[in-house]
């Protein structure tokens, strides 16, 4: 029985060792990995690294956070779980990516506001992705975490009603009912003219510009 038990031990270390193997990536290739499958999330990625070698991998898993993330700090806590559970799930990349949009208000700076407006906690909401990045930077060997923001896109006061509480401060559904049910209402709201990939897909690129990987 203690053969049996050693010989499966081995077994088992030998098959950890070619996962291990199969899972590394090419000499000279930038191994990326995203806490996320999404489709468009994977091509804002590839595109923002495209001058260079790189093998995205997405991963599937929960966010740590509610469906709808209400206000940027919930927002960037999806971010940063992704990004943070993605390193744990591939160790062996260089830079793993964490990709959270959510909502936020934010009054106009000349606004007063009006209690007797029953719609009041409704207006002035924006949706806005956050991007929390980890990498290796080779020249000290350390682990550093940049956190972007996409610009800001204008919520229709009858989605953040049909989404959120009464008080404005979550969403219904226990925080999983999205403003919009689109996988890209960025596109529908701009007419086509800039879908959700460009929102973060531009944030990424001003960011790539400013990193070591500018070149």
């Amino acid at each position: 029985e203690e053969k049996t038990q050693q010989h499966m031990a081995a077994k088992s270390n030998a098959e950890e060792k070619k996962s291990d193997s199969s899972s590394s990536n090419k000499p000279g290739q930038l191994l990326i990995a995203l806490g996320s499958s999404s489709a468009i999330k994977q091509k804002v990625v590839k595109e923002t690294f495209a001058s260079k070698n790189v093998e995205v991998v997405g991963l599937s898993f929960a966010s740590g956070v509610p469906e709808q993330p209400v206000g940027k700090a919930e927002t960037q806590k999806g971010a940063q779980f992704r990004a943070e559970k993605a390193k744990e799930l591939k160790p062996d990349a260089s830079v793993w990516i964490g990709i959270e949009n959510g909502m936020y208000r934010q009054t106009p700076d000349d606004h007063q506001a009006n209690n007797q407006d029953n719609e009041e906690v409704f207006k002035y909401w924006f949706d806005v992705g956050c991007i929390f990045i980890i990498y290796k930077d080779d020249k000290n060997d350390q682990l550093q975490t940049d956190v972007c923001w996409s610009d800001s896109l204008p919520i229709p006061i009858e989605n953040t009603k049909d989404c959120l509480e009464k008080d404005g401060k979550s969403a219904k559904n226990n925080g999983n009912h999205t403003w919009s049910p689109l996988k890209d209402p960025h596109s529908e709201l701009t007419n086509g003219k800039r879908p959700r990939k460009m929102w973060l897909l531009d944030a990424m690129k001003k960011w790539k510009e400013a990193s070591i990987f500018k070149q």
